[in-house]
């Protein structure tokens, strides 16, 4: 159900942006998606959601779980040619987002659950395990080319 409220954001950042940065590199046009995105939660992130016990250091961490999580949903956007893939990976993102909160009462925010350093490790290990793959398994190049050239495998068919 989630995907459903995701989709609205995805159709932004997936498939209006992807199309208006087609002559940029993956990494480049991820960190631009992702930063947007992050800094779009600013207002959220300084009300207190996410990281209520530090909300300056919370934005900065918003922003870097957007372009982790942004990679990984632009690499599987590029990869189907649909934007399908990055709403259910946040609407799932967004449904488990508390299980965090849930596991680690006590915790801080800023260190565990999905948004905090844990997730954002987890998210690189994911993306370093993606660039293998498709540099050396899929050999799709889709992280070394532009979004374009990506996009263009799927408009051919």
């Amino acid at each position: 159900i989630n995907a459903l409220f995701a989709f609205g954001e995805e159709y932004g950042w997936r498939l209006y942006m992807v199309d208006a940065l087609r002559g940029k590199r993956f990494f480049i046009a991820a960190l631009v998606i992702g930063a947007v995105w992050g800094i779009w939660h600013a207002p959220l992130i300084l009300m207190g959601h996410n990281y209520p016990d530090a909300r300056i250091l919370g934005v900065g961490m918003m922003v870097l779980f957007c372009i982790l999580a942004g990679i990984i949903e632009l690499y599987f956007v590029l990869k189907s040619g649909t934007v399908w893939p990055a709403v259910f990976i946040h609407g799932t993102i967004n449904a488990l987002g508390g299980m965090g909160v849930l596991l680690f009462p006590a915790g801080s925010r800023l260190l565990t659950g999905m948004t905090g350093v844990s997730g954002l490790l987890a998210m690189a290990l994911i993306i370093a395990l993606l660039y293998l793959y498709d540099c050396n398994i899929s050999r799709d190049g889709i992280f070394r080319s532009t979004l374009g050239y990506s996009l263009s495998r799927h408009e051919e068919k």
